[in-house]
């Protein structure tokens, strides 16, 4: 590939010379240490990791790994996860795709083979490609290792092991993988690091040092999961440090969902489409990107378009969702609608414009509208109120999810859905 500038070529045709000038120099280069390959991509997601259990987003402890990665970089404090579970929400990552349109919808159906990903983009411009998978949603059965050249999913048990894969404690074994992985690299060659961390997923463990051992407050033991995962990333992002690379490596940490704990009467998630369950944190650092915080609402489906422009990478045709360049650079960006879906027992479906969340059951036909303003905890039902703008949101949640395409079949055995049931999933749900 041709020689890239400090700042992507797509992102600096939408800012000023000056502010350009303003991004490389909080990228740390100047114009003799401008790189002469396209920069490195470590894109770490985070299980089950409510925006508010970060020190950065406001949570009660300091987690001071990613802490620090927000004090250097872009904060986005509306973002919105693709689905409230796993799988349909980093297949809608690594496509750019609702998750009706990419398929991976539920337990029976993995990442349909026709649509592009960000791995086979990178690895075609001369990545090297490494993921390391940690659950089972993450095993190659599902799709999600598609376009890496390597991928390790020791990690992540099989299917009928679901119990058992609830009960581990990875990262630790996480980190030291990928710094192994890292340390194998050459400096002139670009690479593209995906890591799952896992822990914040229930069971959630005890852990001395960050967690009381007697702890049996259900939400006292997850922060302290939090923390724990914090506190081992930190010797990954070390290594960058150590290898010089800060300052042309891209650093995405993003959660694919959030938790519930009793904010609606539920437990855990893939359940409800409720902020607690589809607000995540997402953080950017790396060149190109400057220390902000963004209030504007984004979705999954950004992230795609928005890591290719970083890596001065074209997308794929017809994305549905759009960078986060403007965002990035300052700009005023259009209100667009943000979308979540939940298959299952009850599928549903959620969209945000602005202010306005909706909510919906497709099989009950029942609608709930929140003003996420003045009311951010969704206590307020003002459907009745506004019954023009409920039929107006519905009629651009239709349009949003007018492509459908059915997702690769999955066969599970009679023990998977036991498994399934002990879990509290409930069969598809």
């Amino acid at each position: 590939p041709a020689p890239m500038s400090r700042s992507p070529a797509r992102l600096g045709q939408r800012v000023s010379t000056a502010l350009l000038a303003v991004l490389v120099g909080l990228s740390g280069c100047g114009g003799e240490d401008a790189p002469t390959r396209r920069p490195n991509l470590l894109l770490v997601t985070i299980d089950t990791l409510r925006a508010d259990a970060l020190g950065c987003y406001g949570g009660a402890t300091p987690t001071p790994t990613l802490d620090a990665l927000a004090a250097r970089g872009a904060r986005f404090e509306a973002m919105t996860s693709a689905s409230s579970w796993t799988l349909p929400s980093l297949a809608t990552l690594m496509t750019g795709r609702h998750a009706a349109t990419h398929g991976a919808i539920d337990d029976r159906h993995g990442l349909t083979d026709e649509l592009p990903v960000l791995a086979e983009r990178a690895a075609a411009a001369g990545y090297a490609t490494h993921g390391i998978g940690s659950h089972i949603f993450l095993g190659e059965r599902y799709g999600l290792q598609r376009g890496f050249a390597t991928y390790d999913d020791d990690l992540a048990p099989r299917y009928a092991q679901r119990r058992l894969a609830h009960r581990q404690i990875t990262s630790p074994e996480l980190v030291r993988k990928a710094r192994t992985w890292l340390e194998a690299r050459r400096d002139d060659e670009p690479w593209l690091l995906w890591v799952h961390a896992f822990d914040p997923h229930n069971e959630y463990r005890a852990h001395e040092g960050f967690t009381a051992l007697d702890e049996e407050d259900p939400r006292a033991l997850y922060e302290g999961e939090v923390r724990f995962t914090d506190h081992h990333l930190g010797g990954l992002f070390a290594l960058l440090e150590e290898r010089g690379w800060t300052k042309d490596t891209v650093v995405v940490v993003v959660a694919d969902h959030g938790e519930e704990f009793g904010e609606h009467g539920g437990r855990l998630h893939r359940r409800t489409l409720f902020e607690e369950v589809v607000r995540v944190p997402l953080l950017l650092a790396g060149p190109g990107v400057p220390a902000r915080v963004v209030e504007e609402p984004v979705g999954m489906i950004d992230l795609l378009p928005t890591l290719l422009e970083l890596l001065d990478l074209a997308p794929p045709a017809g994305l549905p969702g759009q960078s986060l360049g403007d965002v990035l650079a300052g700009e005023p960006r259009e209100v667009r609608p943000v979308v979540t879906e939940l298959e299952g027992l009850r599928p549903q479906r959620s969209l945000r414009l602005g202010r306005w969340k909706l909510v919906g059951s497709l099989l009950e036909d029942f609608w709930f509208l929140y003003d996420l303003e003045d009311d951010p905890g969704e206590r307020v039902d003002v459907a009745a109120q506004h019954p023009e703008r409920v039929a107006a949101l519905r009629n651009l949640l239709a349009a949003e999810l007018d492509e459908r395409r059915e997702g690769r079949a999955i066969e599970l055995a009679p023990g998977d859905l036991e498994h399934l049931q002990a879990l509290g999933y409930g069969g598809d749900q």
